[in-house]
Parts: structure tokens; sequence; C-alpha cells
């Protein structure tokens, strides 16, 4: 699906792909055309739109690390976006950043441009100050989706912590654990490289990008800090859980062996002397009395007794 807005004085309007086609030519308004799941014939009007054929061919093929590439009239980024909030999955958000227009394409839904294209319907100023203005308000938006899957992720670890130090804690945590380490993992491994690519957007000698409008990707810089600085602690976290439920577990395969060990002494003694009056030998002790019987049991039980005793104060049953 194609999108197209553009900018008449301080209204927007939704107009034809055709008509916006024309527009980043003349460079008389600012124009954003959003690609979305797009078609092969929309794959086509973006090859008509006259871009370097190495960005085109990254932009539909999809599968880059988030980058910066200057061209001769614009500038390409490449960077991840979340498809929805409750997978945590990303996908490829292409952006063509010219003097007038931006073009932005997602083979996949994307949740946060769904959200500026709505805001301009209140917001036209979004567009108005400047297609420049519009790729802040785009990559803003992109940004502020890690904010929710990060909490998320940081109440799912604690609420595994509290699990591990449970008195039931069940093995599967600790491949819940390296499942979360995972998302963290690859959303550090998206955040890093886009904060250079902020940085240079950020920076008011960027071709591209007024530098009245360069102070506002500075915010989003900073949100990537703080994005990455909350992957670094979760981190940290989970590392720290994973030693935890390691302890807990150590802990208790050692009180099973005491317990194992406490059992063992305590039946060894009359299995020993069971063992000694069942092999017939002759003249062994009370095995004549009338009442060796009794006696002998009466050891048995004291026995057992004072070592359940014993143990039960060592806290080992």
């Amino acid at each position: 699906m194609i999108r197209a807005f553009a900018a008449f004085g301080r209204k927007v309007r939704e107009i034809r792909p055709a008509e916006a086609k024309k527009f980043i030519h003349d460079r008389k308004h600012n124009v954003w055309i959003n690609f979305e799941k797009p078609t092969e014939k929309e794959n086509d009007f973006l090859k008509s739109l006259e871009f370097h054929p190495l960005s085109v061919e990254d932009t539909i093929k999809g599968l880059q690390r988030p980058k910066i590439d200057d061209y001769e009239d614009y500038g390409y980024i490449v960077i991840r976006t979340l498809e929805t909030m409750e997978s945590g999955k990303t996908a490829q958000m292409s952006i063509f950043l010219g003097k007038t227009f931006i073009v932005t394409y997602a083979s996949s839904l994307a949740p946060s441009l769904e959200r500026v294209m709505n805001g301009l319907k209140e917001k036209p100023n979004i567009l108005t100050r400047g297609h420049d203005f519009l790729a802040y308000s785009v990559m803003d938006a992109i940004v502020d989706d890690f904010f929710p899957v990060l909490d998320k992720l940081d109440e799912e670890v604690e609420d595994l912590e509290e699990e591990i130090f449970a008195s039931k804690s069940s093995p599967k945590i600790i491949s819940k654990l390296f499942r979360l380490r995972r998302k963290v993992v690859e959303i550090r491994r998206i955040v890093w490289p886009t904060r250079d690519i902020l940085n240079i957007l950020s920076r008011r000698d960027y071709a591209y990008i007024n530098s009245k409008n360069a102070l506002y990707f500075r915010d989003v810089y900073d949100h990537l800090i703080r994005i990455t600085d909350a992957t670094d602690t979760l981190r940290e976290l989970i590392t720290s859980a994973m030693e935890g439920y390691l302890t807990v577990v150590s802990n208790n395969l050692n009180f099973v062996v005491k317990r194992l060990t406490a059992i063992t002494v305590i039946l060894m003694v009359p299995t020993l002397i069971a063992s000694i009056y069942g092999m017939n030998v002759i003249n062994l002790p009370l095995a004549q009395e009338g009442g060796g019987f009794f006696e002998i049991m009466g050891i048995i039980i004291l026995f057992t007794i004072l070592s359940f005793y014993y143990f039960r104060q060592q806290e080992w049953l």
C-alpha cells in the first residue's frame, strides 16, 4: 500500500502517489510517500522515483543493518522498527531523505508509521515544518516503541527472580532467562548502530536536515542512550538471575545429599545389627537369652531415635 501526503502552506493533504512523484522533482512542497507491505507493482513505482539502484535494491531485498549512506541528492537511512509490541519482532525500515521529501518503506506492518500518519490530521505542522521534522517524528515514534518492550522485559525478569527463590523453582526458568537475554541482545544490536545514525543527523551541517530541526534528532539520540543503558541493566539483571538460579539449584542439591546421608547413617546401624544376627553364628551376645530379641530391638530403636534427633538438630532432616 502506498500513501502520500504533501504540505500546502499550513495544511496537509493526502495526494495520489503520481502527484507526489511530481512534487518530489519540482521541490515546491514538502512531500511524504510511505510504502507499507508493498506489492511488486508498488515496488516498480519506487524504482520510478529514480533513486540509486543500490539503495532501491537494499530497500526491496531488506536484511540490512542500520546504516546511513549519502547519495547525490538524498540520504539513505536504514533502521529497525518493531512489527508489534507483543511479539517484539523487528523489521527493516528504509528512509529516503531529500531536500523537500521523505520516502519511507516498510515491508511489514509498522505501527509507529500509522501513528504518525494519523497524527497528521490533528498536527499538520509535523509536515509543514519541513520534511526533516517529519523524519524526526518518524524516528522518534520508532525509537519510543522500544520503551514498552523494555518495560515488559524488566517485569518478566522480576517475575522470574521471584520464582527462582520460591519454594518450587522450575528448570524451565533457565530457558526463559536465555530467551530474555536473546531479546535484550537483539535490541542492543539494533540500537547501537542507530545511535551513530542519529548522531550524524543531529549535526547542524548535515545536508538534508535544516539546522533548526537538527536539535530534535539529538532528543531521539538521547532516547537511544537511555535504551542502551536499559539493555545493559537488563543484561546484568538476567546474568544475576542466572547466577541466583544456579546457586539455588546447588543449595537444593546439597540439601538432598545431606538428607540422603542422614537417612543412610540412621539405617546403617540397624542394618548392620540385623545382618550380624542373621548369620546364624553360635554364642552371639543376647542371642540365647529369653528377652534378647527385645533388648536388640530396643538398642536399634534407641540408636534410630538418637540419630534422627541429632540430624534434626543439624537441620539435615
